[in-house]
């Protein structure tokens, strides 16, 4: 039987930085560890629930002077957000509102289950 040596993965400089696996032992009560040592609880939902989704309102970039910033994302602008970010569309950026913890609205959740959780449609129905 011939065993091929496993290949060998590059080293890190900071191992603690590599994001360990969490073994599950009972689904219904996950608790895991991240990297700075903090612990969480999940508690998944019971069966045939649904989460509720909305889309991320904020998001943290470095601008082109190197400021830090943190701006709010209204629901449905997200997607802008990242293509000013990834073009360096600085100027866009500054005209969003500051993120100052807004949080999500009942409206955010609708708009999001609206676009995103539609029935898929049957071959036979189309």
């Amino acid at each position: 039987m011939d065993h091929k040596p496993e290949p060998k993965r590059p080293k890190t400089e900071d191992s603690s930085a590599v994001a360990k696996p969490t073994t599950i032992t009972d689904p219904n009560n996950v608790i895991y560890t991240d990297s700075n040592g903090v612990k969480y609880q999940i508690w998944p939902p019971p069966p045939g629930v649904r989460l509720r989704s909305a889309q991320v309102n904020c998001m943290t970039y470095t601008d082109d002077k190197g400021v830090e910033r943190e701006i709010y994302l209204p629901q449905g602008t997200a997607h802008t957000a990242w293509d000013h970010l990834e073009n360096e569309r600085w100027e866009e950026l500054e005209k969003f509102e500051e993120y100052a913890g807004q949080g999500y609205t009942e409206e955010d959740f609708k708009r999001w289950e609206e676009r995103s959780c539609k029935p898929i449609e049957k071959e036979e129905e189309k």
